[in-house]
């Protein structure tokens, strides 16, 4: 039985379309490491920005931690 790892990076949506890619004749290895260096940036760049970016303050919690403030409430579903 595999393990949960093994059946995981099985069932990778992103490498299983890579492979299919591949095999229909779309994408081939030096494109599909061209991607891969560019999502690596982007991916890089974004935590560079994340790391960088303040910290919430308390009013952020209040009016933008899930989405804008309603008033009033809406009514509660019945």
């Amino acid at each position: 039985m595999p393990s949960l790892t093994q059946a995981l990076t099985a069932a990778d949506p992103i490498a299983l379309y890579e492979s299919r890619l591949k095999e229909e004749g779309l994408l081939d290895a030096k494109k599909a490491t061209e991607i891969r260096r560019q999502v690596d940036a982007r991916v890089a760049e974004a935590a560079r920005a994340a790391e960088s970016a303040p910290w919430p303050t308390a009013a952020d919690v209040e009016g933008r931690l899930f989405a804008a403030r309603m008033d009033p409430a809406p009514a509660p579903a019945p």
